[in-house]
């Protein structure tokens, strides 16, 4: 049958490789629901006449608490 050409050579993944796509998609996975968490806490305030303003993602905490 491999001789008559009816499969093909294929890659295999490492498994390494395999790890390595899963701790980077978790990853962004992890970042994208910290930004949505921000975003929904954002819009909160806001519905109460807060405005954060920009902060960078060390110092995010410490505005946050000012309004409490």
């Amino acid at each position: 049958m491999m001789r008559a050409g009816l499969f093909k050579t294929v890659h295999v993944k490492t498994l390494m490789a395999q790890e390595q796509r899963m701790l980077l998609t978790s990853r962004k996975l992890l970042q994208r629901k910290v930004l949505d968490i921000e975003s929904g806490m954002r819009g909160t305030l806001r519905t109460f006449g807060l405005k954060v303003g920009v902060v960078s993602a060390r110092i995010y905490e410490a505005p946050i608490r000012e309004f409490g």
